[in-house]
Parts: structure tokens; sequence; C-alpha cells
């Protein structure tokens, strides 16, 4: 008998499949729905796991102990980042362009009150796409978003969010943070 668990092995389907339960999100909160992350290099793939993380399953699970210092830097900047809007992001209601897995997939969780949060857009495309979203909500002007990604507002306060990927990866823009 061979046993096939995706939720053991990393990889790219394992983190896309479990991010099926924030489309509840509208109904049930997502800080509700437990979903173990798993941080293992590369980096590429720690971004992608703590930016499916930060929409708001809050679960890490794997060997956290054989992590290298720089995956230990690399995700707990990103996390710092995260703890100053947690509470926005929880509270805001999700905006989502496209499904999981298709190319762009955007979820933004902005505050509506103060412009808090985060918008995070995942690929699933190799090289040579570049994607430009709007959001639907006025953002905070103290932003900080990772590689590949330049950030300008229009007329309204909303947030102008121009990223380029080269291979699958996630680009994560915070709003509110220092």
């Amino acid at each position: 008998m061979i046993w096939n668990n995706i939720f053991v092995y990393p990889g790219p389907a394992r983190v896309r499949i479990c991010r099926y339960p924030l489309s509840y999100d509208e109904w049930i909160p997502s800080i509700l729905f437990l979903t173990h992350y798993l941080p293992d290099a590369p980096e590429s793939s720690q971004t992608i796991n703590v930016a499916s993380l930060i929409l708001g399953q809050n679960g890490f699970w794997g060997d956290l102990l054989s992590l290298k210092p720089e995956g230990i830097q690399h995700i707990g900047g990103l996390i710092e980042k995260y703890k100053q809007v947690k509470n926005d992001i929880t509270f805001s209601y999700p905006v989502v362009t496209g499904e999981v897995g298709s190319l762009p997939e955007v979820h933004e969780k902005v505050n509506e009150a103060n412009g808090k949060g985060a918008v995070v857009i995942f690929s699933i495309a190799a090289s040579g796409h570049k994607f430009v979203y709007v959001t639907k909500n006025k953002v905070d002007r103290n932003v900080w978003f990772n590689s590949d990604v330049s950030v300008t507002f229009d007329d309204k306060g909303r947030a102008v969010i121009t990223c380029e990927f080269k291979d699958e990866a996630a680009k994560i823009v915070f709003f509110g943070v220092k």
C-alpha cells in the first residue's frame, strides 16, 4: 500500500490546497481555520508559505529546529511585519481576485477603518509575468513590500501595486507598518 499524503510533503501543490479554506473567510473568519504551513527552504518557498499563513490560518509545522539562520531571519522579518497589522488583517473583509492557483491569485485584507493590512499576490507562472493590482480600499501609506514590487497611490488613496514574477512566488505588501 502506498501512502500519499500531500500535507506531509513540502511543495507548491500542498500550499495551494492549504489556501482553499480561505474562500470561506467571508462567512467564517479564516483565523479560525488552523492550517499548518511548512517553513522549508528555499527562500521562495518560505515566502509563499508565510504569505499564505498571514491571510489568517496562522500555523507552522515541520522541523523548525533545522532551519538555517538566514531562513529564520527571513521568516522572522516577515512575521515581525505581519504582527504589526495582524488584527487589521483579521478584522478586514476579504477581497479576492482569481481562484487558488490561478494567474494571478490576489488576496486583499485591508481594514476599511484605517487602511492597515496586507495584499498578497501569488503566481504559479514562470518568468516574465507582470501584474498591476489596484486595491479596493484606501490604504495607509506606511508601506513595506518584498522584491520585484513597486507601490504608488492613486488620487482616491488606493494602492497601485505593480509586481513582476520570475518564477512561482508570492508578493507581499503590508500597509500601516514601520
